[in-house]
């Protein structure tokens, strides 16, 4: 199709792998930073190469899950818009929602090669960038302020810091509990309110993921081969993708006090703060130009008017959904890993998960210096092996395309999520039933009472987690009560 051919041209292409390239010199530039300054207070350079192997293994396959998203929007936004969205701030479970909703609001029968315009292309390529943008424009204007408060020292009597670290857990299982209460939900009420006709394959991939995890902590644990801990998450979803093949088929240095620590982490801190808000910034004229130069190169100008109809219709829902997402992952990842995975974007599906698994693998805590180096190094790389990857699909569409788009593969890669929150379930709930099972049986029974819930997945984590949180937070203040006493 001519449109398609346009949006494929090589200027097209040069524009887009001009941003994602200054994307992926950013990585490297803030990894560089926090290796060193890991060095630089002592951290043991064994933890933090093994936080950088861990998420380069951790990040492949979902990256593969990535690049089939980057072929399904390619058949009508072309290769190299489709991308540019994955690579920067994009994120695989929004991309065809606003994409397909920006459309409508285009007035397109639906996202269609067939039916593209250019100048309907430009005004849904800027609405997909604006709807996503709030993330990099609250970390430029209230990251540092937000993380200065986070890290003001509590008065005694409160939480302290011996909370921190659990309520970050506590979050991330409430995380975990809102997409495999979606999956239960699913199951139950998904095809009419308890007619148990959903899908049951999630569900059984969360299972023989989990499954597989026990398997790996066992032999890390009981037969101290530590070393599997770099493989566990990633060996563990893709035996649970394999299954999703297999169950289709059968139904079809020295050390240094905390406050030399703390006082040359706040001098790194200050330095990733101005170079977190350059990136961003820069980051952001680019990404909202490009529909505009784009525009150029066809000849046609987003229409603006169509612009504000657009964000009016879905703009505002995921500016809401931006806020809550800043507000509770920027203190798991701290100044660097936030700057950088508000940037990279696949935040629930693959930053946040890896960043949490490389610092529960060198044993780094929430609000700690090692924390804050271990988040940018994990974010930093699961991103570059995200970009390398996509680049290399990019190159290798054609002959990959038929592989990837294999029915027989594709019920892999449509539980790639669920392979990855089996595995990370048994390793998180394991230790903390307590506190899981109130935000799993709360989101279960809401999905299965409302399943009209179910298409707002990412909208439950909030309350999930506030759940998982308050449960933490009770617990913790029992155990403090006994302890005293």
């Amino acid at each position: 199709m001519e449109i398609l051919s346009q949006l494929n041209s090589p200027a097209m292409y040069l524009l887009c792998g001009a941003i994602i390239l200054f994307v992926a010199l950013v990585c490297v530039f803030f990894m560089i930073r926090a290796y060193r300054a890991g060095v630089a207070i002592g951290m043991d350079k064994t933890k933090m190469k093994r936080t950088i192997t861990a998420s380069a293994t951790f990040a492949a396959l979902p990256s593969v899950g990535i690049l089939l998203g980057v072929i399904a929007l390619s058949g009508s936004l072309g290769t190299p818009w489709s991308w540019l969205r994955l690579s920067v701030i994009g994120a695989l479970h929004y991309e065809t929602q606003v994409a397909e909703a920006a459309a409508e609001a285009v007035g397109l029968p639906g996202l269609s090669a067939s039916a593209m315009t250019a100048q309907a292309f430009t005004t849904i390529a800027l609405l997909m960038g604006v709807c996503i943008m709030w993330g990099m424009v609250f970390s430029i204007f209230f990251n540092k302020k937000y993380l200065s408060r986070l890290k003001t020292p509590k008065k005694d009597g409160a939480a302290g810091s011996g909370f921190g670290d659990t309520a970050m857990t506590a979050m991330f299982i409430g995380l975990v509990s809102a997409y495999i209460g979606s999956y239960i939900g699913a199951l139950v009420s998904g095809a009419g309110r308890f007619t148990f006709a959903g899908s049951w394959m999630p569900l059984a991939v969360v299972a023989v993921s989990a499954a597989v995890m026990a398997a790996f902590v066992w032999l890390a644990e009981k037969k101290n081969a530590a070393w599997v801990d770099n493989f566990s998450v990633a060996g563990s979803m893709l035996a649970g993708m394999a299954a999703a093949v297999l169950l289709r088929g059968v139904s079809g240095g020295n050390a240094m006090n905390e406050q030399e620590k703390t006082a040359r982490l706040e001098a790194y801190n200050r330095r990733t703060h101005t170079y977190g808000r350059i990136a961003c910034g820069v980051t952001l004229v680019m990404l909202l130009g490009a529909p505009f130069l784009m525009g150029y190169i066809l000849g046609a100008m987003p229409d603006m008017r169509a612009f504000g109809k657009g964000f009016l219709a879905i703009g505002i829902v995921w500016l809401v959904s931006c806020v809550a997402e800043y507000l509770v992952y920027t203190p798991m990842l701290g100044a660097g890993g936030g700057y950088l995975a508000f940037i990279t974007g696949n935040l629930i599906n693959m930053k946040i998960p890896c960043a949490v698994n490389a610092r529960d693998i060198v044993g780094a805590k929430t609000g700690t210096p090692e924390n804050e180096i271990i988040s940018t190094l994990s974010i930093a790389t699961a991103s570059l092996v995200t970009i390398v990857i996509l680049a290399l699909g990019v190159l290798l569409l054609i002959p990959l395309q038929p592989v990837l788009q294999s029915p027989a593969l594709q019920p892999a890669f449509d539980n790639v999520v669920p392979a990855l929150f089996g595995a990370m379930a048994y390793k998180y709930y394991r230790k903390n039933m307590k506190i899981a099972l109130w935000p799993l049986v709360i989101m279960s029974v809401l999905f299965i009472l409302a399943p009209g819930l179910l298409g707002s997945t990412s909208f439950m984590i909030l309350p999930s987690g506030a759940i998982a949180i308050g449960a933490a937070y009770f617990l913790y203040r029992r155990v403090r009560k006994e302890t005293a006493a």
